[in-house]
């Protein structure tokens, strides 16, 4: 939980640094699937991607335009 926790985190960062909505291409989470604490249609539509469960380790990943943005909305 306190992967899923720094990625809602990110995400905020990302959102009030540009003041874009900007969603990940895909989120991949170590949750095994059908884990009822982990409801995958939860994290996409709270993320907007595709969810994968169950995966070897935890990955967010963002299109490389969005990285090279600016964090700085005023």
């Amino acid at each position: 939980m306190l992967t899923d926790a720094a990625f809602v985190a990110i995400q905020l960062l990302l959102h009030s640094g540009t003041g874009q909505a900007l969603a990940p291409l895909w989120l991949e989470l170590s949750h095994p699937p059908g884990d009822t604490s982990a409801d995958a249609q939860h994290y996409a539509r709270y993320f907007g991607c595709e969810v994968r469960m169950g995966a070897v380790q935890d990955v967010l990943v963002y299109p490389r335009a969005t990285l090279d943005n600016t964090l700085c909305h005023g």
